[in-house]
């Protein structure tokens, strides 16, 4: 299985689809993110995903038009087998108010790069679908994800639907609005595989600026609490290679204003 390296995206409508209904706190525009920040165990997908690291984005009015700064493969001579790049860039396009498509693409001559479509279905401006495909309208190494919420318009349980693989995901929020906890269940046609626990905390008192942007999965987990966390730990257990353990944690940087920068 593959990890997927990228996920933002900033648009009125979204931050109503990962916002509690009365979080009414003005959260501006992330111009740049920093690589130091990605963080994706679980929402793997078939295509290889070139776009990561640090982030910048374009905006037209509320909505991001571009995710640029990303990954190409270099001559494994070299010792390095990818190489930063800002020739490397996801673009957004608004088909209609309910549907979004997002593809990655290259600036470097006589270079190319899969394209990694994804489309994203909105209902009640909030995320239903996510289906993620070398090519969407054949369907090829294509996987969906669906999306279900609470009274409260928070995320309460995700379902993502490989050829062979479902993998399901409960979420769990405390009194003020923070993701304290997922739990997840991967499944194929003989039963469980694996089961996982993730876990966040040391969160600060401040409004979180990644709130709503959840279209990317390497920012997914950021943007769906109040506040900024700090530590994060993982664990994943199966009969098949026993138990996995990750710890992480941040020292955020403020501005001078108080807020968060996650930029740096």
């Amino acid at each position: 299985m593959k990890k997927l390296f990228a996920m933002i995206l900033a648009t009125s409508v979204l931050y109503v689809a990962c916002s509690d209904s009365d979080d009414v706190q003005p959260r501006p525009h992330p111009e740049s993110i920093s690589a130091v920040y990605l963080m994706d165990n679980e929402q793997q997908h078939n295509p290889i995903n070139l776009v990561g690291g640090n982030s910048i984005f374009e905006y037209t009015g509320d909505k991001v038009i571009k995710r640029i700064g990303g990954f190409i493969v270099t001559n494994p001579a070299t010792g390095l087998p990818w190489i930063y790049t800002k020739d490397v860039y996801d673009s957004v396009v608004y088909l209609n108010k309910n549907t979004i498509r997002i593809f990655a693409a290259i600036n470097f001559e006589g270079r190319t790069i899969e394209p990694n479509e994804r489309e994203i279905t909105l209902e009640d401006d909030r995320p239903v679908r996510k289906i993620t495909a070398i090519d969407l309208e054949t369907g090829k190494r294509a996987d969906t994800i669906f999306y279900y919420y609470d009274a409260q318009n928070r995320i309460e349980r995700t379902e993502q639907h490989f050829d062979w693989i479902i993998i399901t995901r409960t979420y769990t929020f405390n009194a003020t609005g923070n993701l304290i906890k997922i739990s997840g269940v991967i499944k194929n046609s003989g039963g469980v595989m694996y089961t996982t626990e993730e876990t966040f905390g040391g969160y600060d008192d401040r409004p979180n600026p990644l709130k709503g942007l959840c279209l990317w999965p390497d920012y997914f987990y950021r943007s769906l609490s109040n506040n900024n966390f700090t530590t994060y730990t993982y664990i994943a257990e199966g009969a098949y290679f026993g138990v996995k353990e990750e710890s992480r944690n941040w020292t955020l940087v403020y501005d001078s204003n108080g807020n968060v920068d996650y930029s740096k």
